[in-house]
């Protein structure tokens, strides 16, 4: 899209820009561009065949449930009748990444959700988190860019084409993970490259004018802005911390609670010192 978008001529009758558009996708940056682009297509197939035996295939749900069928039987039923995307999983996903309100445990011992998980999903790991609360300078970064984008658009200071070309896709990953049959912390690696893209242009519209905010404005962002790293780094190694403690399973149960369940996991991982502190 990027490629296509970026040779497409902005100005000039049809018939003109025709030719233009075709000159602009047979010159030398769009062929240097599309062989950088071909060389890591390559390796990733390369990589994809020697995983999947099909160059084309990323994953194959089939084979990643397969070694614990006898132990959850229903898991390809599941499969079968769902899939390993599907749309009506859009809300839990947004939940289960941003808003971790799925933790809940009612009165009888379940999670919030639990009849729609087992349902629905054939895994939702351990830890709770949120981008909100370990990613807050990207988020708030890239909401300066939304709210700004109006302004930069009036001034021609971005390439709105390149601009949605990229957003585009970079939104594909995110949109297939919160769609995916299994909640994992791990995949939050697909959120990052349009959650970066978006800050970076935050902060481009910010510094692109700075004489737009009054001193006020300036003390005020500026403090928003080192509050929300400062609450990022805290909270990115807290969530790091639990991740590597939870127990790998695709089937988390804290019946006793989530503080019961880590004081569990922190004595089988330090006996020594859970001793010490009489945990």
């Amino acid at each position: 899209m990027l490629v296509l978008l970026l040779a497409w001529p902005t100005a000039g009758p049809l018939r003109h820009r025709l030719p233009r558009f075709v000159r602009g996708l047979v010159s030398k940056r769009t062929v240097v561009g599309l062989a950088i682009f071909l060389v890591f297509v390559t390796l990733y197939g390369m990589v994809n065949y020697q995983r999947w035996g099909d160059p084309l295939k990323f994953s194959d749900p089939l084979a990643c449930i397969t070694y614990t069928a006898e132990v959850e039987p229903g898991r390809f039923a599941r499969l079968e009748a769902y899939g390993a995307f599907n749309i009506h999983q859009l809300w839990y996903g947004a939940l289960y990444y941003f808003f971790p309100i799925w933790k809940i445990i009612r009165p009888d011992g379940q999670f919030l959700f639990s009849e729609f998980e087992r349902r629905m999903l054939d895994g939702v790991e351990p830890p709770p988190s949120s981008f909100l609360l370990s990613d807050p300078l990207l988020l708030v970064l890239g909401g300066t860019f939304l709210l700004q984008l109006p302004r930069l658009a009036r001034g021609r200071l971005l390439d709105l084409r390149a601009t949605a070309a990229l957003t585009i896709g970079f939104s594909i990953p995110v949109l297939l993970i919160l769609t995916f049959f299994y909640m994992a912390f791990r995949y939050r690696t697909e959120f990052y490259p349009l959650l970066e893209f978006t800050a970076f242009l935050g902060f481009y519209a910010i510094c692109v004018n700075p004489d737009r905010f009054d001193a006020l404005s300036r003390g005020g962002l500026s403090l928003l802005l080192i509050t929300s790293a400062g609450l990022g780094i805290v909270c990115s190694h807290l969530f790091l911390f639990l991740y590597k403690i939870s127990p790998f399973t695709n089937r988390v149960s804290a019946p006793d609670g989530w503080v019961d369940l880590y004081l569990t996991q922190l004595k089988l991982i330090f006996p020594s010192i859970a001793q010490r502190l009489h945990l």
